[in-house]
């Protein structure tokens, strides 16, 4: 280890402190003492202290408290490499090393080094005299004068007088137990009635954690001195692996900054902390965005908390009147919050102070795609008043109306705009504007505040969006229903309702008028709805005031309770029927014209043949669907490996297959699916063999899992692969056409073999006479020339060494002519963004996975192979950079010159298992962005050292999102049709069928069998069919049901099997999700079909599918009866 001392001057303090400067190979001496996992964590733990350049001292105190504040900013002061008052992680593990390493002695010599400040090899009594004022609890008791010292006097003297283990001891971790024994006092403790929402996922790894034994419970622990060493012993290497990472709530937040996502339960999506115990979980984890950080409201006397506060945003204006966005904030409000309480809270953040108590200040709200409003009566509240989650207000003393539009963008309106991230037009909302006024934050309805994205403001962008408003009206002609929080349910039944021939006639034209008793009705709600639908010019409307009526008389349909779109319909219709009834109630209206049909049951003694009859009238017919038994479905998406072929014109053309999304159904005589069944499976239709592709499981665009080397007698379900999960399948080709692509490749390069250059990959003789690859980063302009070769070798503890030789031309060989043994990686590939709007880098695209010879290439060789393989990512129409691969006869240099222009979408990230660039080992992407200064790390794979237990993996990282291209997928269900295809029809006629069942007959004073038949007796001219798809045991199952969308005869389940016919006008899907249920509407318009999907309306051509739950048909014929009492609403 190389020294260097120097003194630097605190200018504030007039201090001086002494200076360490290491050497090159202290740094990953300092990190190869330590366990690989132990270094991973401590590097968490490094940023879980939200780092600026590096940790200050009171951050730094923070991760090692039982040392000195004094003798730790001396530490700090000494081993920090390039910040005057911060140290980064590499200081900190110089710190780390040198306790230790150091036994008494060298801790004790650290201590003089340290106060040293004159280095000159003594202690004059100044300098002792500062160590005796700054660490007296270092000293044995005894009076200590002033006095001089030599290095090796000091060394003598210390023996007795210091004790360097008391004060130079620190513990970073805690033990898993401590942890737990920690947050379990402190959990339940809540201050201020205040509790922090922490994700059950991360509570759960958390809690594994904790709760797992000590490495070895025998050994004795002095509890009063921690180190390192003692770490080790205390927390196992299984414990180390099993320590989950930074605090992640991204699986529970909301659409807005700040909201919880709708319909969590406590103990089963989210726990609560107390504020001790949560400020001591971050200190120790971190967490992965500020924003994710979750401060709820705790009602003691009903031991609850308040989720779902309303989140409001506040700006404030200036003295014309204009909002400013230099300012701008989110506040909880309670549902009883009046509008004095959210003055008083802008008062507070704007820091308004003023002695007539800010009377001269006017409050305004403003709702979304609405203006601002002038708030009358302070007195009224957040539910009075309609505000939802997302409203804006400010303060003004003008009056007049806040100014808040700039350009033609205009603060709180929504528009369709394309999401960059997708290519897609989405419901877009102004969420605010930088506060230079030249960029404009958009929110994606329905989507999270993390997708929120910025545009920046044109000159002449601004006339393009006006005109994008003024033309929706005409390209979109349907308008959708905002959703106020878990309401998909409300509104695609109201979407199917409204749609209903003759009903809407009933409700845009108020035929309920001197027919209902009530004020605020819901049948008058639907009615204001209807016509709001159908001649407003927005894309979308919001359903508040409909949805506050339905509160009042249903309270579990509240916002955020997700409820079933079935029972909400039943419940509107009965409702209006109520309505409309009066005090008449066996008064017949339009609900039971249209929708009523009767049923009737008739049940027959098989002893003494009595039969009785009974019937019920309903709305709903409500059909139960039979479980297919004995399958397995699994959906495979589909990357097909692109391939480059000649034709008869040497020009190189895509063989591209599309993207396909496959539902495949497995099924075995067995009990059990195994891998084998799956790979029968996969050959029946790729024609692959199971050596020729890859298996991987994704999430968020990421692979999470691969099966590599799987037998193929494992069950599915032991390997983690359950029904109905999606596994992404990559094509990566057999061993022999690995091996032809690689001679494909390398031979487009012509590699020096005698005139060698700068940067050329090479194969040179080391001194010990071992054939390396390495390249040249030098040449000497020496006779004979010489030439500067950069190797990098692997070290213990996987440390690389960097090695620089020089070397005569005799040593060198052309690249690949002694080293040519290769061996074909299956790698993983990535796809990074950086967006400039959130300061971060987001996962994009999908992933796939490579078979690469990577320890053999160079770099441009790796950069062909990705390109031949992200093609599909590209987007031509963005791409400036005219290919060179479309002629066979491609040259080295316009390979070079391609890879090299400005324009090239991205950029080659190689990371080893610990997600560690494998050049510069930082860790990618950054966790602080602030303190990350790679320019870019592509360098050739050679100079990148792999082994047996490196598992590398690929990033690339986009420049520009605009050059991206969304994979269109194809959707394959031919599979899922032809299990056992199950026609509505069959479903209608197997309701009717006879079924046995055991009760007592009246007549036979027994216990006997019946035989009972269902039948619809009388048909209602809008037949609402739901498709009961529930086993046994409550919960749901996906099955596919052909049903028709003319023509539907359901004469099998009639009494008299006469013919009826129906036509479908609208479908209510439902999609279960991983935590909730999602319900969208298509519905029949002019002949054409559209999807409502709450605000997102567009046009479709499928409509059967899998996820249909609720069928409406129209009759045919309309009976003469029916035909009478409908005359008014034709």
């Amino acid at each position: 280890m190389g020294f260097c001392f120097s003194k630097t001057k605190d200018s504030k303090n007039k201090r001086l402190f002494a200076k360490f400067k290491p050497m090159e190979e202290d740094f990953w001496k300092s990190k190869a003492i330590f366990p690989d996992q132990y270094l991973k964590v401590l590097e968490q733990r490094y940023y879980a202290l939200q780092p600026e350049d590096g940790l200050n001292l009171e951050k730094l105190q923070l991760l090692i408290p039982n040392v000195g504040s004094m003798l730790l900013s001396r530490l700090l002061r000494y081993f920090n490499t390039n910040l005057e008052d911060q140290i980064d992680f590499n200081g900190i593990c110089l710190i780390i090393s040198k306790f230790l390493n150091a036994g008494k002695n060298g801790k004790m010599d650290l201590i003089f080094q340290l106060y040293d400040l004159d280095n000159d090899q003594m202690l004059n009594s100044s300098e002792f005299g500062l160590l005796i004022k700054e660490n007296k609890n270092l000293f044995n008791e005894g009076n200590i004068r002033d006095q001089s010292f030599t290095r090796a006097k000091f060394m003598a003297w210390a023996v007795d007088n210091l004790k360097p283990d008391q004060t130079m001891s620190f513990q970073i971790f805690l033990r898993p137990d401590q942890e737990k024994k920690t947050i379990e006092e402190q959990k339940e403790k809540i201050e201020n009635d205040q509790v922090y929402i922490i994700s059950s996922k991360w509570w759960n790894n958390w809690t594994q954690y904790v709760n797992m034994g000590n490495a070895s419970p025998e050994q004795q622990v002095d509890a009063g001195i921690h180190n390192p060493q003692q770490e080790f012993i205390e927390i196992n290497s299984q414990q180390w692996f099993a320590r989950p990472g930074p605090i992640d709530n991204r699986d529970i937040a909301g659409e807005y900054e700040e909201e919880l996502k709708v319909q969590l339960k406590l103990g089963y999506d989210f726990e609560f902390v107390g504020k001790e115990a949560w400020k001591n979980l971050v200190s120790w984890y971190g967490i992965t965005d500020k924003r994710l950080e979750f401060k709820r409201k705790y009602d003691k006397d009903k031991k609850r908390v308040e989720g779902y506060p309303t989140i409001i945003q506040a700006f404030q204006t200036d003295k014309n009147g204009n909002v400013e966005y230099k300012k701008w904030f989110k506040l909880k409000t309670s549902e009883d919050s009046t509008m004095h309480d959210v003055r008083i809270k802008l008062f507070k953040k704007f820091e308004i102070k003023n002695s007539t108590n800010g009377s001269e200040y006017l409050l305004y709200k403003m709702k979304i795609n609405e203006d601002w409003e002038l708030i009358q009566d302070l007195d009224d509240n957040i539910t009075n008043l309609n505000i939802t989650s997302g409203t804006f207000f400010t303060l003004t003393k003008l009056q007049q109306k806040p100014k808040s539009k700039v350009g033609n963008w205009q603060l709180g309106q929504k528009s369709l705009i394309e999401d960059p991230s997708q290519k897609v037009e989405k419901n877009c909302l102004v969420q605010r504007f930088s506060e230079d006024l030249k960029y404009v934050i958009l929110h994606i309805e329905g989507q999270s505040f993390f997708d929120d994205f910025q545009i920046e403001i044109k000159q002449n962008l601004g006339a393009q969006f006006s005109s994008q408003i003024q033309g929706r009206s005409s390209k979109i002609k349907y308008p959708g229903l905002q959703n106020l929080g878990n309401t998909c349910y409300m509104n695609s039944a109201l979407q199917c309702l409204i749609n209903t021939r003759f009903f809407f006639n009933f409700l845009y034209n108020e035929r309920y008028k001197n027919k209902v008793q009530v004020s605020n009705s819901i049948v008058q709600q639907l009615s204001s709805l209807t016509k709001e639908l159908k001649n407003t010019p927005e894309p979308s409307i919001s359903p508040t005031a409909f949805q506050n009526t339905l509160v009042k008389i249903f309270p579990k349909y509240k916002m955020y309770e997700a409820q079933d779109a079935d029972e909400f319909l039943d419940d509107l219709l009965n409702q209006i029927s109520k309505e409309l009834k009066g005090f008449d109630t066996n008064l017949d209206g339009i609900i039971e014209t249209l929708f009523q049909g009767d049923y009737l049951t008739l049940t027959r003694c098989q002893n003494c043949q009595l039969v009785t009859d009974e019937s019920e009238q309903n709305k709903i017919f409500r059909l139960k669907i039979q479980e297919e038994v004995g399958v397995f479905k699994l959906r495979i998406l589909i990357f097909m490996k692109l391939e480059f072929q000649n034709d008869d014109h040497e020009q190189f053309t895509l063989d591209e297959m599309d993207l396909l999304k496959k539902t495949i159904i497995l099924q075995n005589n067995a009990d059990t699916i195994k891998m084998r069944d799956l790979y029968q499976k996969i050959n029946s239709f790729l024609n692959l063999s199971q050596n020729e592709y890859e298996f991987a499981i994704c999430y968020k665009k990421e692979i999470i899992k691969t099966f590599i080397n799987i037998d193929e007698n494992q069950e599915l379900t032991n390997l983690g692969i359950i029904q109905n999960q999606t596994l992404n399948l990559y094509q990566l080709g057999s061993a022999y056409q690995a091996q032809r692509e690689f001679e494909k490749i390398s031979k487009m390069f012509n590699y020096s073999s005698q005139d060698f250059k700068l940067n050329d990959p090479i194969n040179f003789l080391d001194p010990h006479n071992q054939w390396k690859q390495g390249k040249i980063v030098q040449v000497i302009q020496q006779n004979p020339t010489k030439y500067k070769i950069l190797y990098r070798s692997q070290q213990h503890n996987n440390n690389e060494k960097q090695f620089e030789f020089i070397m005569d031309k005799q040593k060198i060989v052309k690249f690949r002519e002694k080293i040519k043994n290769h061996t074909f990686e299956k790698v993983p590939l990535i796809h990074y963004y950086f967006n400039t709007f959130k300061k971060q880098f987001n996962l994009t695209l999908k992933p796939i996975i490579l078979l690469l010879p990577i320890q053999s290439l160079s770099l441009l060789e790796l950069k062909v192979y990705i390109y031949k393989q992200v093609q599909r990512f590209i987007n031509i129409k963005n791409f400036s950079v005219q290919s060179p691969f479309q002629y066979s006869n491609v040259s080295q240099q316009e390979i070079c010159n391609f890879f090299a222009n400005p324009s090239f979408p991205y950029k080659i990230r190689v990371l080893d298992q610990n997600k560690k660039c494998l050049f510069c080992e930082k860790i990618w992407p950054p966790n602080n962005i602030t303190n990350y200064h790679c320019k870019g790390c592509e360098e050739d794979p050679i100079l990148l050292n792999f082994d047996q237990f490196t598992k590398p993996s690929i990033i690339l990282e986009w420049q520009d999102i605009k050059y991206a291209k969304i994979l269109e997928k194809k959707i394959d269900e031919y599979d899922e049709r032809l299990l056992k295809q199950l026609k509505l029809q069959q479903c209608l006629e197997k309701s009717a069928e006879d079924t046995i069942l055991t009760k007592e007959c009246k007549k036979c004073s027994q216990q006997t069998p019946f035989r009972t038949n269902s039948y619809l007796s009388k048909p209602p001219i809008m037949l609402i069919i739901n498709l009961q798809k529930y086993k046994s045991n409550g919960f749901q199952f996906e099955r596919y049901i052909d049903f028709p969308l003319n023509s539907l005869d359901i004469k099998d389940c009639l009494q008299e099997k006469e013919t009826v016919l129906y036509d479908l006008y609208a479908v209510i899907n439902s999609k279960k999700g991983r935590d909730i249920t999602h319900y969208t509407a298509y519905i029949k318009k002019q002949d054409e079909w559209y999807e409502f999907d709450d605000s997102n309306v567009q046009k479709i051509k499928n409509v059967q599918t899998k996820n249909a739950y609720i069928l409406f048909y129209t009759i045919v014929n309309i009976p003469i009866y029916s035909d009478i009492q409908l005359q008014d609403f034709k």
